[in-house]
């Protein structure tokens, strides 16, 4: 039965990860080819970049109105009408786009999806953390952060083929049609794995362990320091994916403007730099989580992006070998921090917060971060020159290491009030 229970664990696993490696497949070949975009429809780079700061800003204001409802919400119906559509969208970038549609019709669509989009990342954690034991929710919280960079590392490539052969609609079709299939396959797999999962004794295990005393009501002191930590989480989500993505869009770019380097080439380095930042992402994972405290791991990446950070400011253009190794490690530093903060950490605090609406409140701060970073970078590199962009860079790591502190201090709090206000409870005291 264990074999068996297994077994349907991997395949919830495999159409959730599947659907959302389809979903990031599909969005990321806009930041691959924003430079060919940018020819392609006569846009500077600032107001291409402007596409996805849409699509992030609706993303996240649906993300914060998703935190009221996610709850009462049929999730593989709601997942199946809005991604689905979704799919067609992107689909139609490449039709529509190739017809000589101009930029505005880019904004409308990127809005659209990103109000489409809201509830794939949320959603997903909110099935496995129901559905998944801990060794398996682990076990998809690695796959999720795989997905992400392989998806990354695939719209590089099949962007820097089709570029090469100038035919940048292609990547938008193609994608949007493994996204369509990820859709149709998440809707008619899920209802069976999870019927399984119920049959073979998930919910017959669950019950038969001893069950825990937990409470519903915290106390104020508590309430205080959950809020306080929500608020440090929502900072750290913003200054991490604003370090990743602020160097990560523009990669490509700065090693086609400092060095000359062929748009395709610089692209198809991306690529490697997406395979690497999977193993860092994963390896970061699989240390946090088999240590009961996670400070070495996470010192180690606020070192990494401080040095990296500052040798950047000041030897950018020394050499291009030394520029991408340098890069490479940044941007590996800055996908392992957001990372362990967007998955690992959701299952130390799912007693107090709820693992959907805390990836929701996340996201939807991480994403504003994501829209916003490329711009202002983008504004900075072409105002006052890559050297002041990446000044930016090493101030953001700073203020994210001491945000760091006051995070732990915070999540320390927040969970030893919690456990005080369950013996309370338990010695009936309130």
């Amino acid at each position: 039965m264990k074999t068996a229970l297994n077994k349907n664990y991997n395949k919830l696993i495999f159409i959730g990860i599947f659907l959302y490696f389809a979903l990031m497949f599909s969005k990321q070949i806009f930041n691959a080819e924003i430079i060919e975009i940018q020819e392609v429809f006569g846009a500077t780079a600032t107001n291409t970049s402007l596409v996805m700061l849409v699509y992030y800003v609706t993303y996240a204001i649906s993300q914060f109105l998703l935190v009221l409802f996610i709850d009462k919400i049929k999730l593989r119906y709601f997942l199946f009408i809005t991604l689905f559509i979704s799919s067609i969208l992107t689909i139609l970038i490449g039709v529509v786009g190739n017809m000589g549609a101009g930029l505005p019709f880019l904004f409308v669509v990127f809005a659209l999806n990103g109000v489409l989009q809201v509830a794939n990342y949320a959603g997903l954690m909110r099935i496995f953390s129901k559905y998944l034991n801990r060794e398996k929710y682990m076990l998809a919280m690695k796959f999720f952060n795989i997905a992400a960079t392989v998806s990354l590392a695939s719209s590089y490539a099949i962007s820097s083929l089709f570029v090469a052969l100038s035919r940048w609609d292609m990547p938008f079709i193609i994608s949007g049609l493994i996204f369509l299939i990820s859709v149709l396959v998440f809707f008619f797999g899920y209802k069976p794995v999870v019927r399984k999962i119920k049959e073979l004794g998930h919910v017959e295990q669950n019950s038969k362990q001893k069950p825990e005393k937990k409470t519903t009501v915290l106390s104020i002191k508590t309430k205080r320091s959950v809020t306080v930590f929500i608020v440090l989480i929502c900072l750290i989500a913003v200054l991490s994916n604003y370090l990743y993505y602020g160097l990560n869009n523009w990669f490509s770019k700065l090693l086609y403007d400092v060095y000359g380097i062929p748009k395709h080439y610089s692209i198809l380095v991306s690529v490697g730099v997406s395979v690497l930042t999977a193993v860092a992402g994963t390896i970061a994972i699989s240390y946090y989580s088999k240590t009961k405290n996670g400070n070495f791991v996470t010192t180690i990446g606020y070192l990494g992006l401080g040095a990296t950070s500052i040798a950047l400011a000041f030897t950018y253009d020394l050499n291009v070998i030394y520029v991408i190794l340098v890069c490479v490690l940044f941007i590996c530093f800055a996908q392992a921090f957001k990372t362990l903060y967007n998955a690992v950490v959701t299952y130390e605090v799912k007693e107090v917060v709820d693992p959907g609406k805390y990836s929701l409140m996340f996201n939807a701060m991480a994403s504003i971060a994501a829209g916003c970073s490329p711009t202002i970078m983008s504004l900075m590199f072409e105002n006052f020159g890559w050297k002041f962009s990446f000044m930016s860079l090493a101030i953001a790591s700073v203020s994210l290491a001491l945000v760091f502190v006051l995070v732990k201090i915070a999540q320390k709090n927040m969970m030893h009030g919690y456990f005080d206000d369950n013996h309370l409870i338990n010695e009936g005291e309130i």
